[in-house]
């Protein structure tokens, strides 16, 4: 494509309002997210998902959480915290749950050998979570 149809659309192009956000997505706590930005000279976020996706901040002075995603996770977990899903989880003997640094609010995080057959551990987790409700709730 060439001429002045190609002109036109490459100037329309360059005068949309381009708004680019940049955001880190990565496993890591808020406190490892900061050291990462300070260790290796990055530009502050305009967002960064930490925690394996369980939290969302807005690098403000406070680098707040999105509200609106942590009620979504409440939601989806029944308005139930780490702690509660660690009970249902304790006869599990495969898994060794992480030190508590590596825990949140609505993140729960384990280790397991890696030479582990991936199947019967998703089916033991399963028939774990499908047990009765949690305090009551489902």
């Amino acid at each position: 494509m060439g001429g002045f149809a190609h002109r036109i659309i490459v100037l329309k192009w360059y005068n949309l309002d381009w708004t680019i956000s940049l955001a880190y997505v990565t496993g890591r706590n808020k406190k490892l997210i900061h050291e990462a930005i300070h260790t290796y000279d990055l530009p502050i976020p305009d967002y960064a998902v930490g925690d394996v996706g369980a939290t969302i901040y807005k690098p403000d002075k406070n680098w707040s959480n999105i509200v609106e995603w942590q009620e979504h996770i409440q939601k989806s977990w029944h308005h139930l915290g780490w702690e509660a899903l660690k009970e249902v989880l304790q006869d599990l003997s495969f898994l060794l749950l992480q030190e508590p640094e590596n825990q949140h609010e609505y993140k729960l995080s384990y280790y397991a050998d890696l030479e582990i057959d991936k199947h019967s551990l998703k089916e033991d987790v399963f028939i774990a979570l499908s047990g009765p409700p949690l305090y009551g709730q489902r």
